[in-house]
C-alpha cells in the first residue's frame, strides 16, 4: 500500500509491506497489487516528473503537478486537483505601502470580493496540500501563487516601486491560476516592464521620431503621457478603460549599467531623425542604445556588430515550383526556430480568418498549419504575403518589425549571410579527388579497432584541415551508425598531439552530451584533453558576464567543451571572442535555417577548422544543405539567392533530372563534404532482414475499423474540409494499433482482453516470444503512449521483465540536484547491461538524435513513421556500427479478413515503399519523402456494407472509457431516461459542474465521477458550491446530482441529504445502460454538445 506525506514543497510517496516495513524502490513491483500502477510511477521516474530518494521514497513537486494526467493522479491515490476560487487581497494602506503584506482565501466562489464560503484557512495548507473534511491538491500554477505571496512576507521594500513590482508579478500569477484578485488589485493594472520595444514613426517627409512600445498596455496613451514631461519618470499613470495602470519604470542597473530607465531616457535626447539616421540606428542598433560598447577587433572577421535581433522573411528559402512564395523564419527566446511558407491566396486567407477570429475572442495566439502564433506576429506576416503572392515572380525581403509579446531584445551576433548576395567567403575552389593520407596515434583505446571507412573518414580530415589545403571546414555526412563521433575524436586527439593547444568547442543536442563524453573516455582511456561541460548550471563558472578577462581565461583551458545549442545561442558573444582550434557541430541541421539566432551564432565563431556532423544535410530543401556549408565553408556555394536559382527551384520543375543535378552539386561542394552509406561500406556491418508480418484483425477490430472508414466517407460527402477527414486517418491508424484507443483507457482491460482484439499486439506477442528463446534483445518502437504502457504491461506479465520506456519526454540530462533521475543514456545503458532477453520501447522521436543501442539485434515497428528516412533512422539505433549479430526488422501489419480491403497498414506499407528510395539520397530533402496524410484520403476504401454497431451495454464497459468519453455518455442516458436537453460543460474551468440537464419540468446540475473507489465529501460539497453560479448564470432553478460508477460512502451521504443533493450510483446506472443500451457513435455525435465556456 502507498503511504503520502505532504510537505512544503513537494509530494513524498513510500510503499510499505505487510510487515510495516518501508519496501525500497527496486521491490515496489512485488509489493504493489497493480503492475500498471508501477509502470505508472516508474514512466514518471524516467520522464523526470518524479524522483527517488533514499531508494525508497518517490518525490514529486507540487511545481511538476501539472504534467500530470487524471489516470496518473488516480494511479498515485492523490487528492484531486483544487477546483474553486483563490481569493487575493491587500493588507495595507495602499499599493504603495512599504509595509504591504497580501492575504489569501481559499473559497467557493468569491464573487470578485471574497464574500464566498472560506473552504479551507490557511492552517490548513501544507505546500501544495489542502485538508480539512475534504482533501486537494493544489496544481502547479497555484502553487507557485500561493508561494509568491507568502515570500512578500519576507521582504523588505525599499521603495514604493519596488512594492508595485511584487504587486506587479502576483497580478499575473494570478491570471495564470484564474485567481480572484480583490477590487484594488482589479482596478489598477500594473505593468513594470523588462525591457522596451522601440516603433519608428513617419511624422513628415524625411522625419522620423522614434517611440518606446511596453506589452501589454495601450501604448497610444502610454506615449501621450510619456511625452509630457522632459526626464523620465518612475512611475506613468493613465486611464484604460474601467481600470488605471501604472507603468513602473525600473532604474536598477543590470550588470552593464544600463536599466529600463536609461534606455528610455535617450529617447528624450533627440526628437526627430532623418532617414539616414534611421538607417544607421536600424542597421547599428549598439551605437544608439548601448553605452557599455563591446570591442568588435575582438570577434571573428564575419562580425559586423551587436545588434538588437529581428526575425526575418526569406522568401527565396521557400521556392515552389517555378514561383517565390512567403516564408517566414520566426524564432523568439522560449519557441526557437520556425518556419511557416504560405503557398497561395487560399492558405492566406485560412491565415486572415484565423487572424480575425482570435482577436474578436481575445486571443493571444492562434494555431496556424500545425504551429502555434503570437497574433503580434500575424500583421506583418499577412502584409509581406501580400506583396509575395502579388509579385511570385521576384522575391520580397520585407523584414519583420513586429516581435512577439514575449520576444525580448537581445544582444546577438549580426553576421555577413551571404543571403542576397556574396558578402563574405573563407573558401578556395572546390577541391576533389584528394588523395588522403592517414596518420595513426598511439593511445587509441586496444579496444577499439578502427574500421577501413573511419579510417578513410579520419584520413580525410586530417589532409584538408592541413596544408597545402588547409580548408576553414568540412561536412562529415556518413550515415547514422557509421561512427561519426569516433572519427571526430580520433581527429581532435591528432590535432592536438600535433601541437596545437586550442581549445576545443563541441555543440550539440543536450540528449548527446554524455555519449560525448562517455565515447572519449571509452575511446581514449588516456586522453590529452580533459572534458567541460558548458551548459546548465555549469555555465557560470566559466563564463563570468562582470569579467570578461577572467572569461577568456577559462574557456581557453586545454579542454574539450560540450555545449548545447541553446547555449551556444544565449552566451554567443563570449563565445565568440575565443580563437577555438575545432569547432564541432553534432546534428548540423540545428542550424539549417539561415538568419536565425542559432544559425548566426554558429557562423560568427572562429575557429581553426570547423566541422559540421549530420546524418540528415538535407531535410526540409537543398537550402538546409547550403547554410550547414556556409557554415563549415563560407562562399563556396556562393550567396543563398544563387544557390537557390541553381539548384532548389529546379528540383521543383517536373523535366529536372535529378541525378544530373545531384551530380553538378557534389562537384560545386567537392571534397568538403564526406558521406557514406551503409551500403558502401557492408563489410563493415552485419547482415540485416526486413520481415513484414500479416495478421487479420479480430471481428471487433475489423468492426471498429469499418465503421470509421464510412464516417471518413461520410465526412468526404459533406464537407469540403480536409481537417475531420484527416482525423479520421489518424483514427484508423490507432485503431490499426489497437480498436480501444479511440474511446477507451486501456488500463481497465485484463491482458488477454488487450492482445484478444489486436491483430498488431498478437504478432508481437508471438515475435517476442521467438526472440525470447533467442535470448536476444529488442527494441519496440510506436509513439503514442498509451500503448507504449500497454506493451510495457503485457511484456511484464507475459515475460517477467519490465522494460523502460524512452521518449520525447525522458530528460536528457543527468540531473545535478537528484541522481535518480535517469537520462535517455542511462535507461538505454541499463538495458543493454542485463544479460539475455530484454525488451526497450521508445517513440521514434526519441529515436532520432543520436542514441547507440547496439545490444539489441531485433527491432519492431509496432507504428510506422510517416517519413521513410526517419523510420530507418530509428532502426539505425541497433544497425549500426558495433553491432556483432544479424539484425532483424519486424512489421506486423493489421489486415482485413480475406484480404477484402487495402487497411490502413498495407496503404502505409505501400507508400512508404514508394519513397523508400528517396529516402538513401544523399541531397534529397527528407521531410518532402513524407507520407502526405492527404495521400490516404482516396487511398482508403469501404467493401459496401452498412456500419457495424458498437453497443455498450454493460456497467463494466462504462467504466473502461476515458473519463471525457464517460461523461459524454452518462449525458446521453439521462436523455434516454428522462428525456430533455443535455450539454457537457467546459473541459476546464466548469466550476465543478460536468453536465446541465434542462427538462420541462425540472434542471439538474450533475458532476460526474468515474471512480474505482467509494466517493466521499468532495463530489458533494463542489456541485453545492456550483449551484449558485449556474443559477445566477442561466436565471433558473437547479437540482444537484452526483452521478458515479462506484459508490459513495456515508460522510457522502450525509452530506447530500443536508443539502437536498440527489445520488446515483453505480446499481442504477448499471439498470439505465441495460434498459437504454449505448451505441458508440452516438455517443461521439454528443462529444460536440459542450459548452464553449462558462
Amino acid at each position: 500500500m502507498f503511504k503520502t506525506n505532504y510537505s512544503d514543497k513537494n509530494i513524498s510517496i513510500k510503499v510499505v509491506g505487510i510487515d510495516g516495513d518501508e519496501v525500497i524502490y527496486e521491490d515496489w513491483l512485488n509489493h504493489i497489487d497493480n503492475p500498471t500502477n508501477f509502470n505508472i510511477i516508474n514512466d514518471l521516474i524516467v520522464n523526470g516528473t518524479a524522483s527517488i530518494e533514499d531508494n525508497k521514497t518517490v518525490v514529486i513537486l507540487y511545481e511538476d503537478l501539472n504534467q500530470l494526467d487524471e489516470f496518473e493522479y488516480s494511479t498515485l491515490q492523490l487528492p484531486e486537483p483544487y477546483p474553486f476560487d483563490i481569493f487575493i487581497d491587500i493588507i495595507g494602506s495602499g499599493l504603495k505601502d512599504l509595509n504591504l503584506k497580501l492575504k489569501y482565501s481559499f473559497q467557493d466562489f468569491a464573487h470578485g470580493n471574497g464574500s464566498g464560503n472560506v473552504l479551507f484557512n490557511q492552517e490548513q495548507r501544507i505546500g501544495g496540500y489542502l485538508k480539512n473534511k475534504s482533501e486537494y491538491l493544489l496544481n502547479s500554477n497555484q502553487f507557485k501563487l500561493i508561494e509568491e505571496i507568502e515570500s512578500i512576507d519576507s521582504k523588505e521594500f525599499a521603495n514604493s516601486n519596488d512594492v508595485l513590482k511584487s504587486i506587479s508579478k502576483i497580478q499575473e500569477l494570478a491570471a495564470n491560476a484564474n485567481a480572484v484578485l480583490s477590487k484594488i488589485l482589479v482596478d489598477t493594472e500594473i505593468v513594470a516592464p523588462e525591457k522596451i520595444k522601440i516603433e519608428v514613426e513617419e511624422v513628415a517627409k524625411d522625419k522620423f521620431r522614434l517611440k518606446p512600445i511596453i506589452d501589454k498596455i495601450d501604448n497610444e496613451k502610454f506615449q501621450k503621457t510619456f511625452e509630457i514631461f522632459p526626464r523620465i519618470k518612475p512611475e506613468y499613470n493613465f486611464k484604460e478603460e474601467n481600470r488605471k495602470v501604472r507603468v513602473i519604470i525600473d532604474e536598477n542597473t543590470n550588470e552593464s549599467g544600463n536599466s529600463v530607465a536609461t534606455e528610455l531616457s535617450k529617447l528624450k535626447k533627440k526628437n526627430s531623425f532623418n532617414s539616414d539616421e534611421i538607417n544607421e540606428i536600424y542597421n547599428s542598433p549598439t551605437k544608439f542604445w548601448d553605452t557599455d560598447l563591446i570591442d568588435l577587433d575582438e570577434f571573428g572577421k564575419r562580425v559586423l556588430e551587436l545588434g538588437i535581433y529581428k526575425p526575418k522573411f526569406y522568401p527565396f528559402i521557400s521556392p515552389y515550383k517555378s514561383q517565390w512564395i512567403p516564408g517566414i523564419v520566426i524564432e523568439n527566446k522560449k519557441e526557437g526556430t520556425r518556419l511557416i511558407s504560405i503557398k497561395n491566396d487560399e492558405e492566406l486567407n485560412e491565415l486572415k480568418s484565423l487572424f480575425n477570429d482570435s482577436k474578436a475572442n481575445g486571443k493571444e495566439t492562434l494555431e496556424f498549419k500545425g504551429d502555434k502564433l503570437d497574433i503580434a506576429f500575424i500583421p506583418p506576416i499577412i502584409k509581406n504575403a501580400e506583396k509575395q503572392l502579388k509579385s511570385p515572380k521576384k522575391p520580397v525581403t520585407d523584414e519583420i518589425k513586429e516581435q512577439s509579446k514575449s520576444e525580448s531584445q537581445t544582444k546577438v551576433l549580426i553576421i555577413k549571410e551571404n543571403t542576397d548576395q556574396d558578402e563574405y567567403s573563407e573558401a578556395t575552389q572546390p577541391i576533389s579527388d584528394v588523395k588522403y593520407n592517414f596518420e595513426s596515434i598511439k593511445n587509441l583505446s586496444e579496444e577499439i579497432k578502427l574500421k577501413d571507412h573511419q579510417k578513410n573518414g579520419i584520413a580525410w580530415l586530417q589532409t584538408l584541415s592541413s596544408p597545402p589545403y588547409s580548408l576553414p571546414g568540412v561536412l562529415l555526412a556518413d550515415d547514422m551508425g557509421l561512427g561519426k563521433t569516433l572519427q571526430v575524436l580520433y581527429f581532435i586527439e591528432w590535432f592536438v598531439q600535433k601541437g596545437n593547444n586550442e581549445p576545443v568547442l563541441v555543440v550539440a543536442p543536450v540528449s548527446l552530451l554524455e555519449n560525448w563524453q562517455n565515447e572519449y573516455q571509452k575511446f581514449f582511456p588516456n586522453p590529452n584533453l580533459k572534458v567541460i561541460t558548458l551548459w546548465g548550471a555549469d555555465v557560470k563558472n566559466y563564463i563570468i558576464s562582470s569579467n570578461k578577462e577572467k572569461t577568456i581565461r577559462n574557456l581557453n583551458d586545454k579542454a574539450i567543451f560540450l555545449t548545447t545549442y541553446e547555449t551556444l545561442r544565449k552566451q554567443q558573444i563570449p563565445l565568440g571572442i575565443i580563437n577555438w582550434g575545432i569547432i564541432i557541430l553534432d546534428e548540423a541541421q540545428k542550424i539549417k535555417t539561415p538568419g536565425t539566432f542559432v544559425t548566426n551564432a554558429a557562423k560568427g565563431l572562429k575557429a581553426k577548422f570547423k566541422i559540421a556532423m549530420t546524418g540528415t544535410p538535407v531535410e526540409n530543401t537543398l537550402m538546409d544543405l547550403w547554410c550547414i556549408v556556409d557554415f563549415c565553408s563560407p562562399g563556396l556555394l556562393e550567396n543563398a539567392k544563387s544557390f537557390s536559382n541553381q539548384f532548389q527551384k529546379p528540383l521543383k520543375k517536373g523535366d529536372t533530372d535529378f541525378g544530373q543535378l545531384s551530380e553538378n552539386l557534389r562537384g560545386k561542394i567537392g571534397d568538403t563534404l564526406m558521406r557514406r552509406m551503409k551500403t558502401d561500406v557492408a563489410k563493415d556491418l552485419p547482415t540485416i532482414d526486413y520481415l513484414k508480418f500479416r495478421e487479420e484483425m479480430p471481428p471487433e477490430q475489423y468492426g471498429i475499423y469499418q465503421n470509421e472508414l464510412i464516417n471518413i466517407e461520410q465526412l468526404k460527402e459533406d464537407s469540403d474540409n480536409a481537417n475531420p477527414v484527416l482525423q479520421g486517418i489518424f483514427n484508423l491508424r490507432s485503431i490499426s494499433d489497437h480498436p480501444y484507443l479511440k474511446h477507451y483507457q486501456l488500463e481497465n482491460f485484463t491482458s488477454n482482453e488487450l492482445i484478444n482484439s489486436s491483430a498488431k499486439l498478437k504478432k508481437v506477442i508471438s515475435i517476442l516470444s521467438e526472440i525470447n528463446k533467442l535470448e536476444e534483445k529488442v527494441i519496440l518502437f510506436t509513439e503514442n503512449k498509451s500503448m507504449q504502457r500497454v506493451l510495457r504491461r503485457i511484456v511484464i506479465e507475459n515475460f517477467s521483465i519490465t522494460p523502460s520506456i524512452i521518449n520525447g519526454e525522458t530528460p536528457t540530462s543527468i540531473s545535478k540536484t537528484n541522481n535518480s533521475k535517469l537520462s535517455r543514456q542511462q535507461e538505454i545503458d541499463k538495458y543493454q547491461k542485463k544479460d539475455g532477453f530484454n525488451v526497450i520501447i521508445m517513440s521514434p522521436v526519441a529515436a532520432g538524435f543520436g542514441l547507440n543501442i547496439t545490444e539489441a539485434n531485433h527491432v519492431i515497428h509496432y507504428t510506422r513513421h510517416w517519413n521513410p528516412a526517419k523510420e530507418q533512422q530509428a532502426t539505425d539505433r541497433a544497425y549500426r556500427i558495433g553491432q556483432q549479430k544479424p539484425v532483424k526488422v519486424y512489421y506486423p501489419l493489421a489486415v482485413a479478413p480475406n484480404n477484402e480491403i487495402k487497411t490502413f497498414d498495407i496503404v502505409l506499407d505501400e507508400l512508404l515503399g514508394r519513397k523508400s528510395h528517396l529516402a538513401s539520397s544523399t541531397l534529397f530533402p527528407t521531410e518532402q519523402i513524407e507520407i502526405s496524410k492527404e495521400d490516404f484520403i482516396n487511398a482508403m476504401c469501404v467493401d459496401g456494407s452498412e456500419k457495424k454497431s458498437v453497443i455498450l451495454k454493460s456497467i463494466e464497459s462504462l467504466d473502461k472509457l476515458q473519463p471525457l468519453v464517460f461523461e459524454a455518455a452518462i449525458s446521453l442516458l439521462l436523455e434516454k431516461k428522462f428525456e430533455g436537453n443535455t450539454w457537457l460543460t467546459p473541459k476546464s474551468n466548469d466550476k465543478g459542474a460536468d453536465i446541465i440537464h434542462f427538462n420541462e419540468n425540472r434542471n439538474f446540475l450533475i458532476q460526474v465521477k468515474q471512480s474505482t473507489s467509494k466517493l466521499g465529501i468532495n463530489s458533494g460539497q463542489e456541485i453545492n458550491y456550483a449551484l449558485p453560479e449556474y443559477r445566477n448564470k442561466y436565471q433558473r432553478d437547479f437540482i444537484p446530482q452526483v452521478i458515479t460508477n462506484s459508490f459513495f460512502n456515508q460522510t457522502a451521504i450525509d452530506l447530500a441529504k443536508q443539502n437536498s443533493i440527489e445520488l446515483i450510483d453505480r446499481k442504477i446506472i448499471e439498470n439505465w445502460i441495460q434498459e437504454y443500451p449505448l451505441n458508440i457513435d452516438e455517443i461521439d455525435n454528443k462529444l460536440n454538445d459542450r459548452i464553449s465556456n462558462f
